[in-house]
């Protein structure tokens, strides 16, 4: 099912914090039985499959070894059972996944690149957004002249029993598309209706997961950028802490004793000690996380430009052949 995809895809991007994660082609809350639907969201999930196949650290993460050796309907369950990753997890995965990383490399100096790519990224897929319309326009506009000539084949078929019939003095050897010798041509109508290409296909389909590869690096730099942030609230969280714990050892006990003075201290000086073991393993995940988008950004902008030169010749090859 659609949903069991949806759910290994949720899992992935929760236990792999800012890092690329393949889209999957959205929820469609109506339309979804749509023949001309399904079959894109076969095809796109098909893709999602091949370039997760592609990652070998997600292909062979726990989450995708769960998926693809559960059954049905047990994948929903077993899926939605993965209980999140404490930091010190993730970051033990992730140094297994990433053992090159620059260990010198600072994400406070990276992270203005981020803001950057993240800005150019919501440019460039309202621009994307923009041509499929075009793209999808002209699509429709060649399907629609597909279906004209066949009706234009069937125009010349009629008017053949009608009037060339008459005017021939019922000679039928003087029809063409109802010629007896030519009995196979029903038979080849039929065939040129299933072989007649639309160019604009290459197009539609290269737009179509366009605009997925962008959300996917999008919805990654947004991850890194919450990890950032939550690196600061937790220092803040400990400055409080801190500050709490001063107030506490300079309050008389005595104001304090029914409010368990002690114990309140003991709860504070313990979520300081898991906010610190937090912050040293969240570093570790920015370090590497921001290492892996850096060099990321280079390749996506490279295999981009190179995807664009493809499609671009795949649709001169189909406006060729049709």
């Amino acid at each position: 099912r659609y949903s069991d995809f949806f759910n290994l895809y949720e899992k992935l991007l929760q236990r792999w914090p800012g890092i690329y994660v393949p889209r999957i082609p959205p929820k469609k809350i109506t339309g979804n039985l749509d023949p001309a639907v399904v079959q894109t969201r076969m095809r796109l999930l098909n893709r999602f499959c091949l370039n997760l196949s592609k990652i070998e650290y997600l292909y062979n993460s726990e989450e995708t070894n769960l998926f693809k050796t559960s059954k049905a309907p047990d994948i929903a369950n077993k899926i939605k059972s993965l209980p999140e990753l404490e930091y010190s997890t993730i970051l033990k995965r992730m140094m297994e996944a990433f053992p090159d990383t620059n260990e010198g490399y600072d994400i406070v100096m990276g992270k203005n690149k981020f803001t950057e790519f993240d800005a150019f990224l919501r440019k460039s897929l309202k621009n994307i957004q923009d041509f499929q319309t075009t793209v999808n326009a002209a699509y429709e506009k060649r399907e629609m002249e597909k279906k004209k000539y066949l009706e234009l084949i069937n125009g010349f078929s009629n008017y053949e029993k009608l009037n060339i019939m008459s005017y021939a003095d019922n000679n039928s050897g003087a029809l063409i598309f109802f010629n007896p010798s030519y009995s196979d041509l029903s038979e080849k109508k039929v065939k040129l209706s299933n072989e007649m290409i639309n160019p604009f296909i290459a197009f539609k389909e290269w737009l179509e997961e366009e605009v997925l590869d962008v959300e996917a690096m999008s919805i990654a730099i947004k991850q890194l950028f919450y990890l950032m942030e939550t690196e600061v609230k937790l220092k803040d969280r400990i400055n409080s802490l801190e500050e709490g714990l001063k107030k506490g050892n300079s309050t008389n006990i005595f104001k304090q004793i029914f409010k368990k003075k002690e114990q309140n201290m003991a709860d504070m000086e313990r979520e300081k000690t898991i906010a610190q073991q937090k912050i040293i393993s969240l570093q570790g995940i920015l370090r590497i996380v921001g290492d892996y988008m850096e060099n990321l950004i280079e390749r996506f902008k490279s295999e981009k430009t190179q995807n664009y030169y493809k499609y671009l010749k795949m649709f001169a090859i189909l406006q060729r052949e049709s």
